[in-house]
């Protein structure tokens, strides 16, 4: 390579932060964004590449634009690149979908078992009421709420602004047990208090 192109693409490397990359034992300067652009050099073949578009959900098409990127790259490289299917987006969001709906699912089924809980009031030891109550009223609604942040790697608020059913349902599911603990936190000390009472 020659020294003045091999010092640009030093210096590129410096301020764009590009990752030096061996594909199939071909070195390729990669900069990637959030999924929907990304930056390439391939220095032995003297070509750059820039991909962007408007697609990225921060869930599922990350996954797709990486696949679409570097295939790109196998192309320019004479190979054969992966495929994305005609359904994937719907397969992979499917997932995402099942998901909320088992959240949602075990968040809403508190309430709805809120007279049950009532009317047995009375038949549940105090530590193991307590405990229940810290571990799905508590712990799972901070579990829930991290889900995206944590696992995802995507904030709330932009959960919010791509994927809002997923922030609609992370949102409504914490809520629901946050208030179905505080309703029964509220029957148990009730029943705890009238019981002291009569004794």
């Amino acid at each position: 390579m020659d020294k003045k192109i091999a010092s640009a693409y030093r210096a590129l490397l410096s301020i764009a932060c590009l990752a030096i990359i061996l594909y199939n034992t071909q070195p390729v300067y990669a900069r990637e964004g959030t999924g929907s652009s990304c930056v390439f050099i391939l220095p032995e073949r003297g070509i750059g590449i820039a991909v962007t578009a408007n697609v990225n959900d921060y869930f599922v098409t990350n996954g797709m634009m990486d696949t679409l990127d570097w295939g790109t790259v196998s192309m320019l490289l004479g190979e054969t690149p992966s495929v994305i299917g005609e359904a994937t987006y719907l397969w992979d969001h499917l997932w995402i979908d099942l998901l909320m709906l088992a959240l949602f699912s075990i968040a809403v089924l508190p309430l709805c078992r809120l007279p049950r809980y009532a009317h047995r009031t009375e038949h549940r030891r105090g530590s193991l009421t307590v405990l229940s109550l810290l571990s799905l009223h508590l712990f799972l609604p901070i579990f829930i709420l991290s889900l995206v942040p944590v696992f995802f790697e995507t904030p709330l608020w932009v959960a919010q602004a791509f994927v809002p059913d997923v922030f609609i349902t992370v949102v409504v599911s914490s809520t629901s047990l946050f208030i179905g603990g505080l309703l029964k936190t509220i029957l148990f000390y009730r029943y705890t208090r009238s019981r002291s009472d009569q004794l």
